[in-house]
């Protein structure tokens, strides 16, 4: 936290320079220093959300979460970069269907995964996000109409910094949101998948965990 603080004003107030510049040179230079801190800022982002998933919860941590209403406030969250791609978000989960887990551990699973489907949807492109109850369970299904993935790098796809291909090799990307979103669904003795059909065809991640876990830990 000590080095995310002071990272926080220059993200903010270094755009605001870069509108009032008009040099060339110091416009590109700017711009350079805008991604460097964006990037070291999501880097810390990663490593903070990492040290928390280290930390096992407690019962009293545990709260009965709507889906629904969660996913919402996820996807607003997300409203400039969705807005950016011109993206069609529909959150397709029944609105009655919910779950009793940490805020923060659903919070930074779902960010993960709906990050993830717009990072890589193609512009104009739609996200399709729906779940459904199965058994003592809860399933989460995030679809989009982005890159893919290719099917020989499937099974390595929640390794921590792995990414699947150049197209995924943005600074921004470090390579860890899909170990953190495993990580999370371990916790919780839950199972977590990826599928695609190929590059440029989309993906499907959807997450199963159990729909009380209390139930795990005092069978």
């Amino acid at each position: 936290h000590d080095l995310k603080t002071p990272l926080t004003p220059l993200v903010a107030i270094l755009p605001v320079i870069r509108k009032r510049v008009t040099d060339p040179e110091i416009c590109e230079l700017l711009d350079v220093s805008i991604e460097d801190v964006s990037s070291i800022k999501a880097m810390i982002s990663t490593i903070l959300d990492l040290a928390r998933m280290n930390a096992l919860y407690t019962v009293s941590d545990l709260q009965e979460i709507v889906l629904y209403d969660a996913l919402e406030q996820i996807i607003a969250d997300n409203t400039y970069l969705i807005h950016q791609k011109s993206l069609m978000v529909l959150n397709q989960i029944p609105p009655g269907l919910s779950i009793l887990i940490s805020p923060v551990h659903l919070e930074t699973l779902m960010t993960n995964l709906i990050g993830n489907a717009v990072k890589y949807s193609f512009i104009d492109g739609s996200i399709y996000i729906s779940a459904y109850e199965k058994n003592e369970s809860v399933v989460v299904i995030i679809r989009d109409e982005g890159i893919g993935i290719e099917p020989d790098v499937l099974p390595r796809i929640f390794d921590a910094f792995y990414r699947a291909d150049i197209s995924r090799h943005d600074r921004e990307s470090h390579g860890l949101g899909l170990a953190i979103a495993q990580r999370v669904a371990d916790i919780y003795g839950g199972i977590i998948r990826a599928e695609s059909p190929g590059a440029g065809l989309g993906s499907t991640f959807s997450v199963q965990l159990k729909k009380d876990i209390r139930k795990r830990l005092y069978p």
